[in-house]
């Protein structure tokens, strides 16, 4: 049996002996880009891979195969690996002519070592498995691309103090896909890596040395040749010469020019000389505020002196010594009263620079008030404090600098009620009295409001002046109200009402007649949401009663009877389940009306 095997081998290698095909690769695309070998890099698992191949003979026509063949470096001499999509069993020669096949296929890193391996192309005449024709090896390696594509730009020229423009850095290519970068600066001839600057572009510091200053990008990956790109450069103009500094001492504040030159841009230190230490003071500006620290420091070491450093770029100057004196003790610190306001002196001494603290006796226990100035208002509140605390005394502390000084102190007197507070109408002008009571100071508001003819208040009620009389009244075509409020402490007082008539002949006998008839009775504040008065003018007592009428009430109701005194005030609250609307009073006297109205209740 061996013979004849041997014998239809030797036969059949006589007959083909001279009839061949050539195979050959006539186009290799990796990753859609033409190559002449097929690297996969580092850390990449697939490959997209297009071969295509000829297949020429003048001798082997018809049907045949054509495929492609993997092998790994380790395992050349064993059966090749056949990828998917890699091969075709009907690849047909024509007579005498040859043909062409493409195969796009997809190739694993875990179908080769790791030192790569080869693919080829392999043709198969008709249905032989003995005879094959093979193109030469495409070799498989997994080697990192050299690195390319670092270049950097940013060349350019700044004026000292100027922070420069980034330097930007192009995104490479090559190595294993990730990438490092480090930044180096040129020193003399050599070049010194700058600290934490792995990052594609880099943005300079302006401290800079040097006139010229050069850069340049480092870039590794993957194990490859690292790659250097081009330099770049920033030419820095120097600054003018840094000039003008000089300290002058005024009061506690130390006053420092400003300098000439440097950049433009300065940073000041303050230096104290003569105490145990040099001791340089942090945060300082133009200017120095000596503080109270440092005047206590003179008890110590009366010797001080300072003085002040100036910064600008790469250059320093330094001013000559200033010293510091001691502070003159404060005089002149009186406070006095009147009406609200507690007036208090100018002091003298110190540093000419004073700040004011007002303490508050005789309450609780001692109150310090914040945001005070060199005078003080006594407040609503403070007034209120008097019901609990009949006592109260007040001084003001004046500091300057390490000095302090307090002043003499002002009995607070409770506010009286207040009285007088009537309106007249006069032409134009609405007269006010003079109150008497309270703390003997007075704030005005004069309030104007309109109604309609049924007693409806239009558009509420309106402050329009705040001094002791008001000018500006205008006839319209409402009737028109206007009453005054009289602050004085923390005492209020609201006034008579006057009634301006609408435009027409029996408004201007309403007008006549409110400014040549005396009224003995004021009613006030009207509106009101609460209560109201009912001021007399009578000249000697006089015994009088108050109704009210409401189409809410349904009838007639007595609110007040008895005898009133000379200027009486009769005050009556509305109570909690009267309805909200207009009210009807009549105040009789000696069986006569002395007055009728409106009360409208809001």
């Amino acid at each position: 049996m061996q013979k004849i095997t041997l014998s239809i081998l030797l036969l059949f290698s006589i007959f083909s002996f001279g009839q061949t095909a050539s195979v050959t690769v006539t186009q290799l695309k990796v990753r859609n880009i033409e190559a002449t070998t097929v690297n996969f890099g580092t850390n990449v698992e697939t490959v997209n891979v297009s071969i295509t191949a000829n297949v020429s003979s003048s001798y082997y026509v018809g049907k045949g195969t054509i495929m492609v063949q993997l092998k790994r470096n380790s395992s050349k001499s064993t059966a090749p690996v056949l990828p998917t999509n890699g091969a075709d069993t009907n690849f047909v020669l024509p007579n005498g002519y040859s043909n062409t096949k493409t195969f796009t296929i997809t190739l694993s890193r875990f179908d080769f070592d790791n030192s790569g391996g080869i693919v080829y192309v392999e043709y198969r005449p008709g249905n032989s498995s003995l005879l094959s024709f093979k193109s030469s090896n495409i070799n498989v390696t997994k080697l990192a691309e050299p690195i390319t594509n670092n270049t950097i730009s940013g060349n350019q020229t700044i004026n000292e103090g100027i922070t420069p423009n980034i330097i930007s850095g192009s995104l490479p290519a090559g190595g294993d896909g990730t990438y490092t970068y480090e930044w180096q600066k040129k020193n003399g001839n050599d070049w010194i890596t700058i600290l934490g600057t792995n990052s594609v572009s880099y943005s300079p510091e302006n401290s800079f040395n040097l006139e010229t200053n050069s850069y340049r990008r480092i870039i590794k990956s993957g194990g490859v040749t690292a790659n250097v790109s081009n330099e770049v450069t920033i030419t820095v103009v120097r600054a003018p010469v840094l000039e003008n500094n000089t300290i002058i001492l005024n009061g506690s504040t130390i006053y420092g020019s400003l300098p000439t030159g440097g950049t433009n841009r300065y940073q000041y230190s303050w230096v104290l000389w003569g105490g145990e230490e040099p001791y340089t003071f942090p945060q300082t500006g133009q200017n120095f505020e000596l503080t109270k620290d440092i005047y206590d420091y003179l008890n110590l070491y009366p010797n001080l002196f300072i003085n002040r450093i100036v910064t600008s770029g790469r250059q320093t100057i330094t001013s000559t010594r200033v010293k510091i004196l001691p502070l003159a003790s404060l005089e002149n610190n009186t406070i006095s009263i009147s009406g609200s306001t507690i007036t208090g002196s100018q002091p003298t001494g110190g540093n000419n620079s004073y700040q004011y603290s007002w303490v508050l006796m005789g309450g609780e226990e001692p109150f310090t008030f914040a945001d005070t100035g060199k005078d003080f208002e006594i407040s609503v509140d403070t007034y209120n404090y008097l019901n609990s605390y009949p006592n109260l005394f007040i001084y003001r502390t004046v500091t300057s600098g390490n000095k302090t000084s307090g002043s003499n102190s002002i009995v607070i007197s409770p506010a009286k009620e207040i009285g007088n507070n009537i309106i007249t109408l006069s032409g134009n002008t609405i007269e006010g009295s003079l109150p008497t009571g309270g703390t003997g100071g007075f704030k005005y508001e004069h309030y104007i409001y309109h109604e309609l003819p049924d007693g409806e208040v239009v558009d509420g009620v309106t402050v329009v002046g705040r001094n002791q009389s008001y000018q500006g009244v205008i006839q319209g075509y409402l009737t028109t109200k206007f009453y005054r409020k009289v602050y004085s402490g923390n005492k209020i007082s609201t006034s008579n009402t006057i009634t301006i008539l609408p435009k027409g002949s029996s408004a201007k006998t309403a007008i006549a007649s409110e400014k040549s008839v005396p009224t003995d009775v004021t009613v006030y504040p009207n509106p009101t949401t609460q209560s109201v008065n009912f001021t007399t003018n009578f000249s000697a007592n006089k015994e009088i009663e108050i109704t009210i009428f409401s189409e809410g009430l349904r009838e007639t109701k007595s609110i007040f009877r008895g005898t009133v005194t000379p200027n009486q005030v009769v005050n009556w609250n509305f109570p909690a389940n009267y309805p909200k609307g207009l009210y009807f009073y009549k105040i009789m006297a000696d069986n006569k009306e002395v007055k009728s109205g409106k009360i409208s209740f809001q």
